[in-house]
């Protein structure tokens, strides 16, 4: 009975999943949040009322020029900006959610059936901080996860030239995508011979300026985007659920708010070390192990590192659930990490969405930090057992 019952569960499950998904995007998309009205809006003016890519030979923008080259497509599409920007957001979660089934189709300890990978299609786009992000938020944070994520995959793959070229487009939207660096470079290592692929990185950061150059931006200001990204916002913690939440709202001298901030990241380097080099000593590297540095390192930098926003927990909040469909004992793991990034996100919306205030009135972004930290231990403590020692399960797939 189990074995006709049990995939009908699962396809209902995932299709009630995907119709309250589409539900809430349905009722998220008209939400206008300052972000857009104070950035996206006049990024897309410029973009339309200029031929070609000459808006952006005059500075307006801290984004680095392959996220405007897709913000020009929006412009020449005849679509309220609003929702063109939210529609690209949804269409590389959707590509998330794909690569992630993909993934765990291929790679994981035990065999899922189809069923139930189309459950966990439903679920990662049903995760709540990635569907507020994009469809509420009105923020990409989608489109250098989702290059992250092939990244990953291409190295679970043993394809190295493919993985840099992902990661260097990851990286070349966002640099968020660092905290993938520990992993990449880890896997490097192994084999020094595979060192070249570093080169790659910088080398598709650069294609992806030259169209952008070529318009008559200047080229030292595009090779430096990120470098001005890092002076913009002071304060230890912008709504992080990271270490320096505690410091949030205190009046802190600018030395020891320097002394803090140089102590994070450097504690947040010796993390990313200690990553890289657990990686290289790893006597055999599997999926399991792949994704479990990830996440570590998805979770522990952003954490230790000053000046981190709510939203750079993304990788984090993605990872954790593809995590859980590798290791299901630890699915506490995703909701430990989800819900800390949900309080974060609730200390900004609260001030523009009504119901945001609702749920921070309960917890603020202490609480989130705890909860990240929490996160943390688990993932130290409960290192678990290579794919190849685990018992596997490979059973005929359901329907």
């Amino acid at each position: 009975m189990s074995a006709t019952i049990r995939p009908r569960i699962c396809w209902l499950l995932a299709l009630g999943l995907l119709a309250a998904s589409a539900a809430a995007r349905f009722f998220a998309y008209p939400t206008i949040v300052s972000d857009y009205t104070a950035f996206f809006a006049g990024w897309l003016s410029a973009l339309a009322h200029a031929p070609g890519l000459s808006a952006l030979a005059t500075p307006f923008s801290n984004y680095p020029p392959l996220y405007l080259y897709l913000f020009k497509l929006l412009a020449a599409v005849p679509i309220n900006g609003l929702y063109g920007i939210k529609t690209l957001s949804l269409i590389f979660e959707v590509v998330i959610a794909a690569a992630a089934v993909w993934m765990v189709g291929k790679s994981a300890a035990r065999a899922y059936s189809r069923s139930e990978l189309f459950l966990i299609f439903a679920v990662m786009l049903s995760v709540p901080t990635l569907l507020i992000n994009g469809s509420l938020w009105g923020q990409v944070d989608s489109l250098y996860a989702a290059f992250v994520l092939l990244s990953l995959f291409a190295l679970v793959q043993k394809r190295p030239l493919v993985a840099a070229i992902l990661y260097g487009v990851a990286l070349s939207f966002k640099i968020q995508a660092i905290f993938f660096l520990p992993v990449f470079l880890g896997y490097l290592l192994r084999d020094v011979r595979r060192l070249a692929y570093l080169f790659m990185l910088p080398a598709v950061y650069v294609i992806s300026v030259i169209p952008a150059w070529l318009a008559g931006a200047s080229l030292p200001y595009l090779l430096t985007v990120y470098l001005r990204q890092a002076d913009q916002y002071p304060s230890l913690s912008l709504n992080s659920p990271s270490v320096f939440a505690f410091t949030q709202g205190l009046q802190i001298s600018p030395l020891p708010q320097g002394l803090l901030s140089w102590a994070g990241i450097a504690v947040a380097a010796t993390y990313a070390s200690y990553i890289a080099y657990r990686i290289v000593r790893l006597p055999l590297a599997d999926a399991t192990s792949w994704l479990y540095f990830t996440l570590l390192s998805a979770v522990a930098i952003p954490y230790f590192l000053p000046h981190m926003h709510e939203r750079y927990f993304y990788l984090a909040d993605m990872f954790s659930v593809i995590y859980a469909f590798y290791v299901p004992r630890h699915w506490y793991v995703p909701i430990l990490v989800v819900l800390s990034s949900f309080i974060a996100y609730s200390a900004f919306l609260s001030r523009e969405v009504a119901w945001f205030a609702i749920a921070y009135e309960y917890a603020d972004v202490r609480h989130a930090s705890l909860l990240m930290l929490l996160a943390l231990l688990a993932l130290v403590i409960g290192l678990p057992q290579p794919v190849h020692q685990l018992q596997r399960s490979r059973s005929t797939p359901g329907k």
